[in-house]
């Protein structure tokens, strides 16, 4: 075999083994840019703060920090309402079994609950002590957690009484998270 048969068999293997990989690299590079567009701008109260989507229901739910109000977005046409709450609403959590979502009033002490089918309200008081940071939602449970940074407490809401109950956790909670497979709640403790 010659130098130059053998130099066109390893060009050919060559050209063979990168094509696949080539092709790979195209469509992983295309594919966020495709996924990357906007395609409406809907607009919401003032100083939209925090959102969450109920996947089950296609709603997406604006908590609106300086109009005091959450707006709620009907995903499939866009289409906008709005819904009053407490004073300086700054999270917001959707309970997507029980169509409940869960708005956190830093400054009125207060969690208002929104019935998803009907947009109505209920509002809960909450003990907690001061500079309520964040909202989960366990699904599984039906149970609410806050994280309370100056009290360093989480509160517990149970969504289908509305009581709650505290827990001690570390200094200044200031995230929660859930697993609903393992029923475990996660804080973050700014100051641990």
């Amino acid at each position: 075999m010659t130098a130059s048969s053998l130099f066109g068999t390893a060009k050919k293997y060559l050209v063979t083994a990168l094509l696949p990989f080539l092709a790979l690299f195209a469509m992983l590079t295309a594919a966020p840019v495709l996924a990357e567009s906007v395609i409406a701008t809907v607009p919401a109260g003032s100083t939209p703060f925090a959102i969450a989507v109920n996947l089950v229901t296609n709603k997406i739910y604006v908590a609106n920090v300086w109009s005091n109000n959450v707006t709620v977005i009907d995903g499939a046409s866009n289409s906008t309402t709005t819904v009053g709450v407490g004073i300086v609403p700054i999270k917001i959590a959707v309970n997507p079994v029980t169509n409940k979502i869960y708005v956190l009033n830093t400054n009125s002490g207060t969690v208002t609950v929104i019935d998803g089918a009907t947009n109505s309200t209920t509002t809960v008081a909450i003990s907690w002590g001061g500079d309520p940071q964040a909202i989960a939602v366990n699904p599984a449970t039906n149970k609410i957690y806050i994280a309370n940074m100056q009290s360093y407490t989480v509160t517990v809401l149970d969504g289908a009484t509305n009581n709650v109950s505290a827990v001690a956790v570390g200094s200044s909670p200031i995230y929660a998270a859930v697993n609903p497979v393992t029923n475990k709640i996660y804080v973050a403790n700014y100051n641990s």
